[in-house]
């Protein structure tokens, strides 16, 4: 969901009062690749988490691509089997928020979602997950599932970026 669908790099910036633009301190070089932000921002774990709350999550703004990249994957799969995973912070809030912005932004999956932080849990060699997150693409593979890393700044794949919704038709053509 943060990251593929959801702005949460954007949300997290601005929150912190940092630029924003063209998600910020990404557009440097020396930035892309790098998912944990706090490392960028130079502040603790905590401080970044900080600023966390019901309303931070229900007002963060889709991605750039993600209605395309969902029609495509509405197109190739159906509705009716495309399941919202996401992994909650530990923030009492953060669940309550990301459910309210599935109820606000995207109604027809109000009830095709499941939060846990281990997305391997759902891998099958029938399932397809599309995340930002290296470490779950691959443990979803290794346990047996279908896995494509979609390109955002913060991830190895980050060259592709601008292509990343054509990327991904590319790759469910393979399957």
């Amino acid at each position: 969901m943060d990251g593929v669908l959801v702005d949460f790099v954007t949300g997290m910036l601005k929150a912190h009062n940092m630029c924003a633009v063209d998600f910020g301190p990404y557009n440097r070089e020396e930035h892309k690749g790098e998912f944990f932000m706090e490392k960028i921002l130079n502040i603790t774990v905590d401080q970044l988490w900080s600023v966390q709350t019901k309303e931070f999550w229900t007002g963060l703004g889709f991605m750039p691509d993600a209605l395309r990249i969902l029609e495509i994957l509405e197109n190739h799969f159906g509705v009716e089997n495309i399941c919202i995973l996401s992994t909650p912070t530990k923030h009492l809030d953060c669940m309550a928020g990301k459910l309210e912005w599935i109820q606000k932004n995207l109604p027809r999956y109000s009830r095709r979602f499941l939060f846990g932080p281990q997305k391997q849990f759902c891998s099958h060699p029938n399932a397809v997950l599309i995340d930002d997150f290296v470490e779950n693409t691959d443990k979803f593979s290794k346990w047996g599932g279908i896995s494509y890393l979609i390109p955002r700044p913060w991830n190895p794949a980050h060259n592709y970026y601008g292509e990343a919704a054509y990327k991904l038709s590319q790759f469910l053509e393979t399957l």
